[in-house]
């Protein structure tokens, strides 16, 4: 009996940490939101680099910027699927959260 006990009181521990702990909704939207542009930058850079790196090789070019075109218009209509409306308040204060979130997958 004490083994459950112990896992009951760590569990315990472990809920109120992370409660007393938690952010704000708005915090959580910012935070999304900051991670994105972090991973959009280093997205960008790696992009820019490849770019450099293949310079001479125009038909590379052509393409890798033609794949990359296509990329963004299947992330954007991955996007409207998922988030069919962007009404203002439609989905609540998560909506930030989840776009941003999404954006990063």
């Amino acid at each position: 009996m004490k083994p459950i006990t112990n896992i009951f009181f760590l569990l315990g521990c472990f809920l109120i940490t992370n409660i007393s702990y938690g952010q704000s909704q708005a915090e959580l939207n910012q935070q999304a939101y900051a991670n994105y542009l972090k991973k959009d930058k280093e997205l960008n850079l790696v992009y820019n680099k490849i770019l450099k790196e293949y310079q001479s090789d125009s038909l590379f070019i052509k393409n890798f910027k033609n794949a990359q075109r296509i990329w963004i218009q299947l992330r954007d209509a991955e996007m409207k699927a998922k988030f069919p409306t962007r009404e203002e308040g439609y989905y609540g204060s998560i909506y930030s959260y989840c776009w941003n979130s999404t954006l990063l997958n």
